[in-house]
């Protein structure tokens, strides 16, 4: 069962409607403070069945009108196996009811025997007004009417909001086993066979406590061993042990000889699968549920941006098993790898509204709302590429995330930087720059294969072998232009939308882009009869607006078609399946950038995180 989506309205900060899409893995909620982001995220708590709206919950503009409002939406989908169930109860019930009816009346209740194919696939569940329950809106079957209610009772989804701790607490008293406060060791607890709740004589050190807590230890290893990823490496022990009225989690590292290891010490990212894994499995024994929808409320509050990217890594793990909805306004909290994921919350006239592109545009208004600079994120960049031209950069993001998002490749775009240099005599200074004292930044150098791009890499030569920066040719004569997914596709229409926008803005008869289009399709086909083997489609672009409409100017901008192929492309994200030949050129350079800037994949970086082996 997965939730899809929610319409929100009269909700605290958010007057007017607004919808919010829920991914199937983790949901993404940006913007800067007090724009409401924590009201929409608290919002989805009120899909648990105890979870009413209570007066302080209603919009200020809606006062009066707390019959209507708040108002949620939830959309919810059905996998085939929770549909089948729906139909036994649904079947049992009215069996159920054929057997209660009075002879005369039992011929028209089987006549409406239930059918699977009319089990639906999505279910919608509407709270309005203050003090309101949980109601499910009737579907096109009456009889399911009863049995929907029920059904959703049991199989609901629990939501969870998880708040952003500033250190790991790995020892505990008494009287705080069972507080909200120490759900880490709550879990560990869990884990080790020990039901907090019942725990207290086992605070009191003696013989027999501490036979206990050593064999509870050997539970915690295994299972952790057993089911987590971070307890893989089975070199590391979890031990148990009484220290100064309280019972502390301590770690055997055979890395560290001379003492055991406090797990609230080591790195950033162990430590935040670590509490996020034990919290998680807290909650699950204090609330029984099928399944579980992970909120958290600006979880990388406390951490650098080095810890920010661990921590991604970690919420992305997670999300294998469980929704995952997270608030951020950190820059660094931005999972480049699936843009479409991301939702930019901020606050007009209606109160918070919602921007479902952010990425648009290469994340500038998502970056505006954030208040921050794209050129300090790139500072902070491990494998940066450096491009000839502004569109190269455009068209490497979004053919990366593209490629990343429909699994054609597994590399992390969160340590990526594709960016312009300009001039040779740029492009030696942004060398300079990203090299000084950078021991752990990969570069790299793009160069086109035609005569500009190899004239480009002669001027480049000393500064290149000073640097030891590499370098990644594209093949003779191409440009980064030729190498695009889907070109045949979207590259023509992305030249005619721009042509079209540069004839409406200079008042053209005759540019309408009902009229462009076909026309520069047919001039595309007839010029590259194979979009999987093209050399200089650049230069056709430049010309190509001007002999379909002579009023239109030649060499339009190469960013402003890169942007419209990028937003053609991003929405091509959730369509069908690209066939190999639309994606082989792209998918090889995409491994060859991948070589040259040494760019890890998402893997092993969760690896080198800790967020698997524990490291």
């Amino acid at each position: 069962m997965r939730l899809l989506q929610l319409q929100l309205s009269g909700y605290r900060s958010v007057r007017d409607e607004i919808t919010i899409h829920i991914d199937r893995n983790v949901t993404v909620l940006l913007g800067a403070n007090d724009h409401g982001k924590t009201n929409v995220l608290e919002s989805l708590l009120h899909l648990n069945h105890e979870a009413t709206f209570q007066p302080d919950d209603l919009n200020w503009d809606r006062e009066g009108q707390e019959a209507a409002f708040p108002r949620a939406e939830f959309v919810i989908s059905l996998n085939t196996d929770e549909r089948k169930t729906l139909f036994e109860l649904w079947t049992e019930e009215h069996l159920a009811s054929v057997a209660q009816e009075e002879p005369s009346q039992g011929k028209s209740l089987k006549q409406a025997r239930p059918v699977f194919s009319s089990v639906p696939d999505l279910i919608v569940g509407v709270r309005q007004g203050v003090s309101r329950a949980l109601e499910w809106q009737p579907t096109k079957e009456q009889l399911l009417d009863k049995t929907l209610p029920k059904f959703m009772t049991d199989h609901l989804p629990r939501v969870e909001l998880i708040n952003p701790v500033e250190r790991l607490v790995d020892s505990i008293e008494e009287s705080q086993a069972t507080t909200d406060q120490n759900e880490f060791m709550q879990g560990i607890f869990y884990t080790a066979g020990i039901p907090p709740q019942t725990s207290g004589r086992l605070f009191v050190q003696n013989d027999r406590t501490d036979m206990e807590l050593t064999r509870a230890s050997e539970r915690l290893s295994e299972a952790l061993h057993r089911e987590w990823g971070q307890g893989r490496d089975a070199r590391l022990r979890f031990r148990l042990a009484h220290s100064e009225g309280k019972i502390q989690l301590q770690i055997h590292d055979p890395a560290v000889e001379s003492t055991f290891v406090r797990p609230s010490r080591r790195s950033s990212g162990f430590t935040q699968f670590f509490n996020l894994s034990m919290v998680l499995h807290a909650r699950k024994m204090k609330h029984s549920a099928e399944s579980f929808i992970w909120l958290f409320d600006e979880p990388g509050l406390y951490l650098h941006p080095t810890g920010q990217h661990d921590l991604l890594q970690t919420l992305e793990s997670l999300s294998r098993t469980a929704q995952s909805v997270y608030t951020t306004h950190s820059l660094f909290m931005i999972n480049r790898n699936f843009p479409s994921r991301h939702q930019l919350l901020r606050k007009g006239n209606g109160g918070t509204e919602s921007d479902t592109k952010p990425f648009a545009s290469r994340w500038r208004a998502a970056i505006e709302s954030l208040g921050l600079a794209l050129p300090g994120s790139i500072l902070f960049a491990p494998h940066v590429l450096i491009t000839e031209g502004d569109s190269d950069s455009i068209y490497l993001n979004a053919m990366l995330q593209f490629l990343v998002e429909n699994q054609f490749i597994d590399i992390d775009l969160n340590g990526f930087a594709a960016i312009s240099s300009g001039d040779s005599p740029q492009a030696r200074a942004l060398i300079e720059l990203l090299t000084i004292g950078s021991g752990k930044t990969h570069i790299g150098l793009l160069f086109d294969g035609d005569e500009g791009g190899k004239e480009r890499e002669r001027q480049l030569k000393p500064t290149i072998e000073n640097a030891g920066v590499s370098v990644k040719r594209l093949s003779n004569n191409t440009a980064i232009e030729d190498h695009l997914p889907l070109l045949g596709d979207l590259f023509p229409q992305a030249v005619a939308t721009y042509n079209h926008k540069l004839g409406r803005d200079k008042g053209l008869e005759g540019s309408t882009l009902e009229s462009i289009i076909p026309a520069i399709r047919q001039s595309f086909s007839g010029e590259f009869p194979d979009p999987a083997q093209t050399v200089n489609v650049a230069q056709w672009a430049s010309e190509v607006g001007h002999s379909v409409n002579n009023s239109l100017p030649r060499n339009p901008s190469k960013s402003g078609i890169a942007r419209e192929y990028s937003g053609l492309l991003g929405d091509r994200r959730v369509g069908s399946k690209p066939t190999k030949e639309q994606i082989q050129r792209a998918l090889q350079l995409a491994r060859e950038i991948k070589k040259t800037i040494s760019i890890p994949s998402q893997i092993s970086n969760m690896e080198s995180a800790g967020v698997i082996t524990g490291e």
